[in-house]
């Protein structure tokens, strides 16, 4: 007779298969058993694609980035104990940046709690405000299976989100009592075959003049649409075509597409010709320094999505969602086109905007950027060609954290070799970045291994914190031992230890050779840029 953890088990597994997650990501433990085997056998049977990490917080990034390129909820699995607290940092990121992510956490049942019984917390409602929702599930016992799989669909609806709330984490605690294996013989698969998810229904898009939005005058305004959000790219085209207006969209946005998107905007937003009558946020947007400086000095602020989109305090009108654009009346063409000029007349990049423009001067059609934060977002603004009609970029920007890139630029690339395979998939980010995430690289030999390259910027330290008010000449005697954080580290050997074929590159010739080696080999590249002069 099969015991009651390994039912319940299987009925999670059919629930994430009915519920269409064919992605799921495992950190191996005991108090999982029952779920690590139930999704192995799932997988050996051709039902979903299970991905194995020995580091519970690189496998919640991992996760995370198949996520963020499926645009679907994917699943991470752990055991019980402090296992389960390294899922927090993705669980936050996942939420703030709109990701439907599942944590499902293996836990001792309800009676070892507050005992001293081995490997146990109390991990109910331990991720607190960094999830939409947390269900705490019985331990199995007379339960049917129905049960469970009416909590895993319940989770992946809350993680989905709906019309007024964003997607984001969503946690299941799953007790399970002993024994944690089936019996003997019980190995065989024996979930039903999912039923098709309906599709969602179509948001109604509301509709009415734009007059009330504009300053006094009567006239369509000079206007500038701002997005960083990607749920938001075609909105944010569509309305940036209508009006005549430009697009300042950052890097993974989706929105650096077409003739109205102005790839150098960081540069050109002091210039007191291009300032804006209004400007349109739509969803999250940007909060570079310059950009918010910019927002502030417009005339009006229409901030579109939820209430959650206006950081800056200071939009004077909030929509819910876009108006009809086929309504819209464009405005001045010269206005466009002033903001087009000056787009092609910034000067070429130097220094380490020339490194990041040289490896996406190299990245092809078809092919994945994923960009890290800190001073790389920053280099990239500045830089990134208004491709994204033939690139897909994106980046962890809902909490801005440099922790997880290297695992969430693997699992983007994972899902993006599901739509093309022959692409390169390229992560862009700092040495101090690459080193919080080197353990991203440690990937069990049975498991899938995408093409990603990732260059990594070796400045030594964190440079970012010379740009900001810490690198004030006051703030010298103490810079590097708590912000510089100088490591000197041989960034190759470290990813060379982990297996990775690595190089160190001095020039922008070597680089794009060395990315174009690395579209030609299967696997890993780590390519490392000395950028410490």
């Amino acid at each position: 007779m099969t015991n009651p953890s390994t039912v319940e088990a299987r009925a999670i597994v059919d629930g994430l298969l009915r519920g269409g997650v064919d992605e799921v990501v495992l950190a191996p433990g005991s108090r999982n058993g029952p779920l690590s085997i139930a999704l192995a056998q799932a997988a050996d049977a051709g039902r979903l694609r299970l991905h194995v990490r020995l580091d519970e917080r690189s496998a919640s990034f991992l996760a995370l980035g198949l996520a963020k390129r499926l645009a679907a909820p994917v699943a991470v699995v752990c055991t019980s104990g402090t296992a389960a607290a390294h899922l927090h940092a993705a669980a936050y990121e996942a939420t703030e940046a709109g990701v439907p992510l599942l944590l499902l956490t293996a836990d001792r049942p309800p009676s070892l709690r507050g005992r001293g019984a081995n490997q146990t917390i109390d991990q109910r409602g331990m991720f607190g405000p960094a999830v939409l929702a947390a269900f705490d599930a019985a331990v199995a016992d007379t339960q049917p299976e129905a049960h469970w799989r009416g909590l895993v669909a319940d989770a992946l609806a809350a993680a989905r989100g709906n019309a007024t709330t964003a997607p984001g984490a969503v946690h299941v605690n799953l007790p399970f009592a002993e024994p944690l294996v089936p019996a003997d013989g019980d190995t065989a698969w024996t979930a039903a075959l999912p039923a098709p998810v309906p599709p969602r229904a179509p948001v109604e898009v509301a509709r009415g003049s734009w007059a009330r939005l504009w300053p006094a005058g009567g006239a369509t305004p000079r206007g500038v649409v701002i997005t960083s959000d990607p749920s938001q790219a075609d909105d944010a085209t569509a309305l940036a075509e209508a009006l005549g207006w430009p697009v300042l969209a950052e890097p993974g946005s989706g929105a650096r597409r077409g003739p109205n998107a102005i790839a150098h905007y960081p540069a050109l937003l002091a210039d007191p010709a291009l300032r804006a009558d209004v400007v349109v946020t739509l969803g999250r947007f940007a909060l570079s320094r310059s950009v918010a400086a910019y927002v502030r000095s417009a005339g009006r602020h229409v901030a579109v999505g939820r209430a959650t989109v206006d950081p800056l305090g200071t939009a004077q009108v909030q929509l819910p969602r876009l108006p009809d654009v086929r309504r819209l009346a464009p405005t001045d063409p010269e206005w466009l086109a002033r903001w087009q000029a000056a787009d092609a007349a910034v000067p070429a990049p130097t220094g380490p905007r020339a490194w990041v423009a040289a490896a996406l001067a190299a990245v092809q059609p078809g092919d994945l950027v994923w960009y890290g934060p800190s001073s790389v977002i920053r280099y990239a603004e500045a830089v990134a060609p208004a491709v994204d009609d033939e690139v897909l970029a994106r980046m962890n920007r809902g909490t801005n954290g440099i922790d997880g890139v290297v695992s969430s630029a693997m699992g983007a690339a994972l899902a993006h070799a599901r739509t093309a395979p022959e692409s390169l998939a390229v992560g862009i980010m700092g040495d101090l970045t690459f080193l919080h995430d080197v353990n991203g690289l440690l990937v069990p030999p049975d498991s899938a291994v995408p093409r990603l390259a990732l260059v990594v910027l070796d400045s030594d330290g964190g440079r970012i914190f010379a740009t900001l008010e810490q690198g004030a000449d006051a703030f010298r005697p103490v810079f590097d031992r708590v912000y510089g954080t100088p490591h000197n580290r041989d960034l190759v050997a470290i990813a060379a230890a982990y297996g990775v074929h690595a190089v160190r590159v001095a020039t922008e010739h070597d680089l794009v050779r060395e990315l174009s080696a690395a579209r030609a080999r299967d696997g890993l590249s780590a390519i490392v840029i000395d950028d410490r002069g």
